[in-house]
């Protein structure tokens, strides 16, 4: 197995079936497991029942909303830009440059 950088071999104990992609179990405590790790998805999940459990999420989305219809518009042109891979840099640099807003 190629070593990626992620981890060292010695941070993973011997499998009793070598053929098998280890798991949490296997990864010494210690360790950071990184992006996409168990531990990592079963503390958001708990956060966001204890959320849900918890918080106004009626008064969450209100306060949440745009306040203009302008914001609104924005909203909705950086959401069909992120869903076709844009950056804010390309939708910027598309923009006409008289529309373009300075961050003086």
């Amino acid at each position: 197995m190629p070593n990626t950088g992620k981890q060292s071999p010695q941070s993973i104990k011997p499998s009793p079936n070598p053929g098998a992609i280890p798991n949490e179990h296997d990864r010494m405590p210690h360790e950071q497991q990184g992006e996409g790790s168990y531990s990592g998805t079963r503390d958001y999940q708990k956060g966001v029942k204890a959320y849900l459990e918890h918080a106004n999420v009626e008064r969450d989305a209100r306060d949440a909303a745009p306040d203009s219809a302008e914001e609104a518009r924005e909203l909705d042109d950086a959401e069909e830009a992120g869903r076709n891979g844009k950056t804010s840099a390309t939708v910027d640099a598309e923009k006409p440059a008289k529309s373009r807003k300075t961050s003086q």
